[in-house]
Parts: C-alpha cells; structure tokens; sequence
C-alpha cells in the first residue's frame, strides 16, 4: 500500500496541488481525473519523487514496514517497488526497443521473461529496430513494456493510452485488468474517460487544487443504474410543476437528467417514462452512470 500524505506543492505564486492525501491498495486501478493543468502529472512526479512538495509525505508500506523518501538508501528502496510510465522523449532513439525492455528488466528485482511481454504486446515485428524509426503508438507500446519487463508491485501511468488505435487500446485495456487481478495496484491519469470504466475501481478527481471525490467505489456505482433523461434545465422546472421526482435525482451536467433506480419498483420507473414522453421528452435511457458523466458533473458545475 502506499499513502500519500497532506500534500501541498505551488510553482511560484501558483498554488497547483493543497492539502491532497489519499491511499492506493494493493490489486486496485484508481483513475486520476482533472482537465489539463489542474496537477495530474504534477501528483504522479511528486508521488515518484521526481518533484519535491512543498509539505507532506509519501509512504509505502508493507507487512508493517514503512518507507518514504527521507533519505537516498529509502528512495532507492521505494523505487524498487514503484514505477512510472517513461516518457516517450526520453527514449533512446539509437537503441532498440529490445535493449529497453532488456535492461528495464535488469533495473527491478521482479524476474520476467522478456520474450513473453513482447508477444503479449504483439511488438515483435519492431522491437528489434532503432527506437528513432518508432510511431507514437508504436513508442507508447514499448514504454508499457517497459513497465511490465520492470514489474512492480505498484505502476504509474500517465495517458497511458495516447496515440493507441482502438485495438491497442483494447489490448492494454486487457492487460491492466490482468495486473490488477495479478496484485499490482495502478494510478492512472487518462483522458479516455470511457475507457476508465472499464478498469477502474475508484476515481479520484481534482478540482481547485484539491481532490473532490476520493475512495469512490466506482465499479459498486457501475452496478447501480439510473433512469437517464436528454432534456434542458428550463424542460425539468417545466414537468416538476406537474410531478415530483424521487429523492437524490439531480442534473448531471446542463442537459442530463439522472433518477437512481435502487429503491424505485418497475410501475414508477414505467409511470416516470410516461411523464416524459407525455411532455415530448423521448430520450430516455437506463443504464449506469459512467466516469465522463461524473466529470461532467463535478467540473460542469460551479457549485463544486
């Protein structure tokens, strides 16, 4: 488990991250959520220590020993059981993508077979060649590679899935639920919010230098659905003055309409449906509420 501890970092006068603290679990994928320039990859460089904060701490710890950062020979310990996406830029262009994953694997006491990751990530067809000839998708795939050849207990990533097609991104989406099914525990920053609800079990979103929704459950979420209306702010005063909605209902973002369904019996969900078709409302659905329609939420509404 590693727990990030009360921190606060400023660049300047710019005050990014406040009073932050939250813990990753082992065999848990949290998603970090937060628009551009909010402290996403600045959360992931101080956890790795790459960034020093301002106040706080990260700890890790394991059948009750307790690291952190206070000293070179306990930063060394740490990274042995973290680590973070490589950033593309910091590839070696005249080396092979081979020779990457051979001393990445050299690096972390976590033995793997190399030739297993590489056929699991179907880059055998140039991995053997100069990095420098790599495509972003290509680059990406190596450094998840990377990733796995060092194979520690806890992983990083930031964007993971950038200039992935479809199908790799499926592929990597894959292999992140057999990690987390394997014990490893993964913070991931992505933009792909779809893609998240897939994988994650909590998310963990930033707003105003701190987080507003931490250690929520958000696969229990995805098993509670809700009766989901597309119709305007001025539409809904319009049908409440004729009918009262159950408790808990609340717009999501300017046109969504959302009504949990978990204590309601099917004659009023039908009775529901009724009222909107009767007021010329047709879009609506049952379904759960994903990780875009929460972000919509919490950043779409000033009053969080």
């Amino acid at each position: 488990m590693i727990h990030v501890k009360n921190i606060t970092h400023s660049f300047g006068d710019k005050l990014i991250l406040e009073d932050v603290s939250f813990s990753l679990e082992r065999g848990e994928i949290i998603g970090l959520v937060a628009p551009n320039g909010t402290g996403k990859t600045t959360l992931l460089n101080i956890i790795m220590n790459f960034i020093s904060p301002d106040s706080g701490e990260i700890t890790f710890e394991d059948k009750g020993e307790y690291l952190d950062y206070s000293s070179s020979n306990k930063e060394v310990e740490m990274h042995k059981r973290i680590t973070f996406l490589p950033e593309l830029e910091h590839l070696y262009v005249d080396l092979t993508g081979k020779d990457h994953l051979n001393y990445y694997a050299s690096l972390w006491p976590g033995k793997v077979n190399v030739n297993n990751i590489i056929n699991r990530l179907n880059i055998e067809s140039y991995v053997y060649n100069k990095v420098g000839t790599y495509s972003l998708g290509m680059k990406q795939r190596l450094a998840f590679a990377m990733m796995l050849c060092a194979n520690s207990p806890i992983m990083l990533m930031d964007e993971l899935m950038n200039g992935l097609d479809p199908e790799n991104v499926d592929l990597l989406t894959e292999i992140l639920i057999e990690l987390k099914e394997n014990g490893k525990t993964i913070l991931i920053a992505s933009h792909l919010l779809n893609n998240l609800d897939i994988y994650a079990d909590q998310l963990i979103l930033i707003k105003k230098q701190n987080i507003i929704v931490k250690n929520y459950k958000f696969h229990e979420e995805l098993s509670n659905n809700y009766l989901k209306v597309s119709l305007t702010e001025s539409k809904l005063k319009e049908i409440q003055k004729h009918y009262d909605f159950p408790k808990n209902s609340q717009m999501m973002n300017k046109n969504l309409f959302v009504i949990p369904l978990t204590e309601i019996d099917q004659s009023t969900i039908i009775d529901m449906m009724n009222i909107f078709l009767k007021h010329n409302v047709f879009e609506v659905s049952i379904s759960s509420l994903g990780a875009s329609e929460w972000y919509d939420f919490y950043y779409r509404n000033p009053d969080y």
